[in-house]
């Protein structure tokens, strides 16, 4: 399987962003992580503990994965 790009998040009321369990599970096996499955729609903050990053770390990861999937979408 090839490596896919980063999910981005989804805002929610009040400007509250939460991740896609399925969509971090894709990008996870696309990576070769074998991570337990997440439960609920976890915040950025809980995706920075699950990597073992920074928040702002996956805040750069999601923008990253928009400016791919934008250049997959012009392709």
């Amino acid at each position: 399987m090839s490596k896919i790009p980063f999910p981005d998040g989804h805002r929610l009321s009040g400007g509250v962003t939460r991740w896609d369990p399925s969509e971090l599970a894709e990008w996870e096996k696309s990576q070769g992580l074998d991570l337990p499955p997440l439960k609920g729609m976890p915040s950025v903050r809980q995706v920075a503990e699950r990597y073992g990053v920074s928040v702002p770390t996956v805040w750069r990861w999601a923008a990253s994965g928009r400016q791919e999937n934008q250049g997959d979408d012009a392709a």
